[in-house]
Parts: C-alpha cells; sequence; structure tokens
C-alpha cells in the first residue's frame, strides 16, 4: 500500500459491533485501488476509505504490471481504468512546528519486519497537540509512504500546523536520516455536541 485516504464521519462505540466492506475498485498497469467501507451496529456508513497499492514483484521488489488473470479473479475488466483513482499526494513540509523522536520497537513491525502501516499514523497521532486531540474530532487522514522503516531505528516526525481555520490541518513528515519515509495530513473539525 503507497497511499490512503480516510474520511470519518463519526467513530463505533467501545465494544460496538462494527461492520467492514472491502472492494478491490480499480486498476491501472501496477497500481489498484481498493475500497472500504465501516458501518456501525445500526447499519450506518460512518467511515470510508479508498486505498492504493503498487503490485510488486517479489524477487525484484520492483513494480510489475498486474497480470490479466488477476484484476479477472477480482472481477475487474478493462473497465476498471476509468475509476481509478491517484489520491493526494500530500507535499513535503518546509517549516516544522515541532519536532519528535521515536525508536521502532518490535511490536511497531508488520509480517515483513517494517513498521506497520498503522504505526506510522499512530506516530504522526502523538505529535498533534492535546488541544486540537481533545477539543476536536478527527474528520480525515491521508496518507503517502515513501520508504520502509525497520526495528531499532530512530525516527523523526516532524509537524506542521494549519492556519487554524477549520478544517484544521496538520501535517507530519516522518523521517529517518533525513530521508523522508512517511507523509501524514489530518484534517480536525469541532466535535458536534
Amino acid at each position: 500500500m503507497t497511499r490512503w485516504l480516510v474520511n470519518i464521519e463519526s467513530l463505533p462505540k467501545l465494544g460496538e459491533e462494527i461492520t467492514i466492506i472491502t472492494t478491490p475498485k480499480s486498476f491501472n498497469n501496477f497500481y489498484a485501488n481498493r475500497e472500504f467501507e465501516v458501518y456501525n451496529s445500526s447499519s450506518k456508513l460512518i467511515i470510508t476509505a479508498n486505498t492504493l497499492w503498487v503490485f510488486l514483484d517479489a524477487s525484484t521488489r520492483k513494480p510489475k504490471n498486474i497480470p490479466e488473470e488477476v484484476f479477472r479473479d477480482y472481477g475487474l475488466s478493462d473497465d476498471g481504468k476509468k475509476y481509478f483513482t491517484k489520491l493526494e499526494e500530500i507535499k513535503p513540509i518546509a517549516e516544522r512546528d515541532s519536532e519528535h523522536s521515536f525508536r521502532i520497537l518490535r511490536r511497531d513491525l508488520d509480517y515483513n519486519n517494517h513498521l506497520n502501516n498503522s504505526h506510522y499514523v499512530s506516530y504522526g497521532l502523538e505529535t498533534i497537540p492535546s488541544h486540537i486531540q481533545d477539543g476536536m474530532q478527527l474528520k480525515q487522514i491521508v496518507v503517502n509512504y515513501l520508504q520502509e522503516a525497520y526495528l531499532n531505528e530512530s525516527i523523526n516526525v516532524a509537524l506542521k500546523m494549519g492556519n487554524g481555520k477549520e478544517p484544521v490541518s496538520c501535517i507530519n513528515t516522518i523521517s529517518r536520516d533525513e530521508v523522508e519515509l512517511c507523509r501524514i495530513k489530518t484534517n480536525w473539525i469541532s466535535k458536534l455536541s
């Protein structure tokens, strides 16, 4: 997965049973989109997500065109190309309002021994000021993965705050030795009563 966009209408309650539906949506050469929908216990759509994946050759770790049989097995046709979504590219931040360092622990790894995708977001959220996290509602998350991170590496998480107008945007750049690994943008709105 190289990019994702999550739109949050509301979050499920603690212990609430939810339903998650995922659908392969489209393809284009070595890229593919997969969409997700999350429904609460009342069958209300509360979260949507669109993800961008790259098909890799396992031995060379280079992008490889998706074989026809793969997209056919998922019920996609050449028509899928016209529905393809590249997803937002987050621009690098020039100025930083704050910076934090983290060391990657074993519990942070996925089955490929890379930093798990969700932990990039967790590190980014750790840098968001408390008055935003406590006083506002997270409405959207956009993630661009650029490089992999590994066990025991020290990573730097920089934060640039938006102009304060709603939605309040926070942009994180996660890097290792000046090499960008990930960019994250979160958008926040006032909590509804």
